[in-house]
């Protein structure tokens, strides 16, 4: 899908040069600007094509072409399905994805990911957009991902993931309830040389990265066998709520990995990211969007017995 960034410099914007302007007022990377610059038409001003060091006069009208109409996602397989949506525009995506998919293709998993859905959802509209996923959830975890359309959007949410304008909250369902209501965990998480695919909580010398997590008791069965945590993370370490909780004792309820209580009807970790705030990446806005909590988590709660706030 084309996509193409225009504006009339304003007199404060006069003199500078069309390389000044991206970069500061469109946030573009330097490998962004490059491609545009050899594309035919890449880049324009007045509709003449010129050189990122064009110096810029109010009322000058300038256009940059970042991606092709032909540019898509050509190695992914489009595949039929449903696809929940809770926002779109333009320049981002932001689905809830259900628990049980992964969000790329992988080893078994070729043609049934996230990727793949989108890839069917953008061709059944007639449109050819790159599948570019800001931040993911793990295969039994369900929840919001966001995508971006296009490369300087997905460069500008990279950004916010890291300097932590972007949030993600999270519902899990523990097994027991801890004493204190509520907590911070800041321990490294690294590999488990004993387990493939598992993460634990060590040392820097032995390969940990900083982690740290936040949980609140919002709700706890009146027999305490679970309880409902509201969490947020400061990093994104692979399988961090799960490993952290586990780690003070209250693993999440069907996580078999991690030591989790086993509940019929709940094939998957109790896991769902309920919201995601972030700045849209061209207009600025702050946003906020959320999901409820899906079928098997709500009916594992209500199984549980009468829940006490």
């Amino acid at each position: 899908m084309e996509k193409k960034y225009s504006c009339c410099i304003t007199p404060e914007e006069a003199g500078y040069t069309v390389k000044q302007v991206l970069i500061h007022k469109w946030k573009l990377g330097t490998g962004q600007i490059k491609k545009a610059k050899f594309r035919e038409n890449g880049i324009l001003v007045n509709g003449e094509r010129v050189t990122v060091r064009y110096r810029l006069q109010a009322g000058d009208r300038l256009e940059v072409l970042l991606e092709d109409k032909n540019q898509a996602s050509s190695h992914l397989i489009p595949v039929k399905g449903t696809i929940k949506v809770i926002y779109e525009d333009e320049d981002i995506l932001v689905v809830e994805k259900p628990a049980g998919i992964v969000c790329h293709p992988s080893a078994g998993h070729y043609c049934d990911s996230m990727a793949n859905l989108l890839v069917g959802y953008f061709a059944a509209k007639g449109e050819g957009y790159v599948v570019r996923l800001a931040g993911r959830l793990d295969r039994g975890t369900s929840g919001l991902l966001l995508y971006a359309k296009h490369a300087p959007a997905l460069t500008e949410l990279e950004r916010q993931r890291t300097d932590g304008r972007m949030g993600k909250t999270y519902y899990a369902v523990l097994t027991g309830c801890p004493s204190n209501p509520e907590g911070d965990i800041s321990e490294p998480i690294g590999e488990d040389p004993a387990v493939p695919m598992k993460q634990r909580v060590c040392s820097p010398e032995e390969g940990g990265a900083a982690a740290r997590t936040h949980y609140e008791i919002v709700w706890r069965a009146s027999d305490e066998s679970c309880s409902l945590a509201r969490v947020t993370i400061a990093t994104g370490r692979t399988h961090q709520i799960r490993v952290h909780m586990s780690w003070l004792g209250f693993p999440l309820v069907g996580d078999a990995l991690y030591g989790g209580m086993i509940q019929p009807g709940l094939e998957r970790q109790a896991l769902h990211a309920y919201r995601l705030s972030f700045e849209h990446p061209v207009t600025g806005k702050r946003m906020c969007l959320t999901c409820d909590l899906p079928k098997d988590m709500t009916e594992l709660l209500i199984n549980k017995t009468v829940l006490q706030k």
